[in-house]
Parts: C-alpha cells; sequence; structure tokens
C-alpha cells in the first residue's frame, strides 16, 4: 500500500508542476497579448497610423529581446575570457554550464521586461475594469486547465490498468512506473520542440529523475528492465531526433558525451543480458527500442577516443571499445532472432517498416 501512496504523490507532483508549465507559458502569452494590445489602443487614441503603431510594438518586443540576449552573450564572453585568463582547460560540462547560465539570464531579463510592462499598464487600466486578471478568468484558460488535468489522469489509470495486471512482474516498481510515464510523455511533448536540456526543462528532468532513483530500488538487480526505464526516461529524448548535448564541438572532447555513452551502454549491456521477469516490458520497450539506442551509441562512441573527427582509427586502437563493438553487433543479432518468436513484434515491425 505505501507504493500506491507514493504513486499518488508523483502524480500530484507531476499534475502541479505540468500545471505550472502550462500556466507559466500561457502567461507569457497573455502578457505579450497585454503590452501589445494595450500600447496598440493607447496610440490609436493619439491619432497614430496602423504602420506606426506595428513598427512601434513590433519594435519594442525587439529591441528588448536584442538588449536581454546581449547582456547574456556579454556574460557568456565573459566567463570565456575570465577561464582563458586563469589558463582553466576546456571542460565541456564547464562549457555547457556557462552557456545555460546565459540563456537562463536571457530569459530572466526578457520576462522582467513583460512582467514590468504588464504591471505598468495595469495599473493604468484598473480604473477601466481592462486588467490583466480577466486574462485568467477567461473560459478557455479555466477548459485548459480542466483538460491537462483530465488528461493526465486518463493517462495514470491507462497506464495503471497496463502495467499492474496478473501477466506483469516487479509490481511494487510499477507504481513508481505509472507516474513516471505520465511525466515522461508530457517531457517527450515538450522535447519534440527544445532540447532535453535546456534550462526550462530542468524542474521535470530533476523530477523524472527522483522517480526513477525511489522505482528502481524495487527492482531486481539480475533483471533488464532498469535498462528500460533508463532508456525510455532518459536517453530516447535524444536518439529519437539524433541529438547531442547542447554546445558540443566534433573537434573537442566532452565529459558529457563520455558520461551519455556509459549509461547508454549500461542500458545496452542491461537489456541484452539480464532477463526480463516482465515479459510485457521485454516486448513493448526493450524489443522497439533497443535498435535506436544502439544506433545513438555507435554514432557517438568516437568520443571515447576524444573527440569525434577521425575517431575510427584511434578507437581501433582501445581494446575495451573495440570489443563493445564486437558484443553489441552480437546482440543486436540475437534480438533479430528474439524478434521472430514474437508476434507481436512483428505486427509492430510490419506494421511500422522503418
Amino acid at each position: 500500500m505505501i507504493h500506491f501512496f507514493w504513486s499518488i504523490f508523483f502524480l500530484v507532483l507531476t499534475m502541479a508542476l505540468v500545471l505550472a508549465y502550462v500556466v507559466g507559458f500561457a502567461s507569457i502569452l497573455f502578457m505579450i497579448h497585454y503590452i501589445a494590445v494595450r500600447n496598440w489602443r493607447e496610440m490609436a487614441d493619439n491619432g497614430r497610423v496602423t504602420s506606426d503603431r506595428m513598427i512601434y510594438i513590433g519594435g519594442k518586443f525587439i529591441v528588448y529581446f536584442l538588449v536581454a540576449a546581449g547582456i547574456a552573450w556579454g556574460v557568456l564572453y565573459l566567463d570565456y575570457v575570465l577561464a582563458k585568463k586563469w589558463e582553466i582547460a576546456y571542460v565541456h560540462s564547464n562549457v555547457a554550464a556557462a552557456c545555460n547560465r546565459s540563456m537562463l539570464l536571457f530569459f530572466a531579463l526578457f520576462l522582467l521586461f513583460l512582467i514590468t510592462n504588464t504591471l505598468r499598464l495595469n495599473r493604468e487600466a484598473a480604473v477601466s475594469g481592462d486588467g490583466f486578471g480577466r486574462y485568467y478568468q477567461t473560459r478557455f484558460f479555466r477548459k485548459l486547465i480542466v483538460a491537462c488535468l483530465v488528461m493526465m489522469l486518463t493517462v495514470y489509470v491507462l497506464q495503471l490498468q497496463k502495467w499492474t495486471g496478473k501477466d506483469n512482474a516487479n509490481l511494487d516498481a510499477k507504481q513508481y512506473w505509472v507516474p513516471g510515464q505520465v511525466l515522461n510523455g508530457f517531457r517527450l511533448v515538450l522535447t519534440t520542440f527544445i532540447h532535453p536540456e535546456i534550462p526550462v526543462m530542468i524542474p521535470s528532468n530533476l523530477l523524472q529523475q527522483w522517480i526513477y532513483d525511489q522505482g528502481t530500488k524495487y527492482l531486481p538487480e539480475n533483471d533488464g528492465e532498469i535498462g528500460v526505464w533508463q532508456n525510455s526516461w532518459f536517453h530516447y529524448h535524444y536518439s529519437r531526433r539524433d541529438r547531442k548535448p547542447l554546445f558540443i564541438g566534433k573537434g573537442s572532447p566532452s565529459d558529457l558525451m563520455v558520461n551519455i555513452l556509459d549509461r547508454q551502454w549500461f542500458c545496452l549491456e542491461t537489456m541484452a543480458t539480464k532477463p526480463f521477469a516482465d515479459h510485457q516490458m521485454e516486448v513493448e520497450h526493450y524489443y522497439r527500442d533497443y535498435p535506436s539506442l544502439a544506433l545513438s551509441y555507435n554514432l557517438r562512441e568516437g568520443w571515447y577516443s576524444g573527440k569525434l573527427v577521425a575517431s575510427a582509427a584511434r578507437l581501433a586502437q582501445m581494446k575495451k571499445y573495440v570489443l563493445r563493438s564486437r558484443l553489441l553487433s552480437q546482440w543486436l543479432w540475437e534480438l533479430g532472432e528474439k524478434w521472430q518468436t514474437s508476434e507481436k513484434t512483428l505486427r509492430f515491425l510490419k506494421k511500422h517498416p522503418k
């Protein structure tokens, strides 16, 4: 029962986080619309022609955008100059962290512009009843919130029915897998449009990691399912769109890429060499997702040699990774044989040949 309570707890956290994302994004759009409309009306009352209004309002947003971007770029450049001055060696994780700080600063500055302008205009409009708060009282906004809640509850119930049946295994762990799948579904929507490492993804990534850490405690050590969890929730966001870590250069070393490759290898080895107590998990995730993960690993493993450019010759002299390549080929061959024994997989491959 305690695991079910944890499941509900993580579901509530997921719902709260998703609503925070939705309300935050909607608020940004509302502020942009409110500022534009109020300025448009003020200029119309002053007799300004349409072209002047469009140029002024559009230019206003562009100027603030460029100012915020300029300040963020200046901070990033200062980071680079100081690192060079003190002769700090190039470390990709440090570069990525500096770039992410600059992106966060840019977003904060632009958001500050929106908030200050909205507050000023809202004070002026308070008398007329045309305040900013009306956006949150619209039927559309309320329906949006209700739709999000209903959708998440529906996904949770469907996942609960799917993964906690009499034919499933590791049922205690599944109580964490189910809310984790709800959150991961939302993250998959976001990463369709943005990179998984963009600062706005940090809260959802941290919550996903927490659910993973809690849930995998209840998976047996000799079970391939943990590889599915890690791949589905973390690596798939990269492999499905052939993404690399942010701010990575083919001619530079990357500690971040090496870390990702090590974790990808853990998933590849675990799924291929350990049995699955839950056959449904094996068929629906290991059988289907393994090739894309293997391809992603194979395309990036050159970074083990220091950098991706001209890495084949260097990698061929590293026995550890030569052995890994042979093992991966063997595991893919064995996977193909396993497909032939699964009618469900064969139907899936026939329906989705690519």
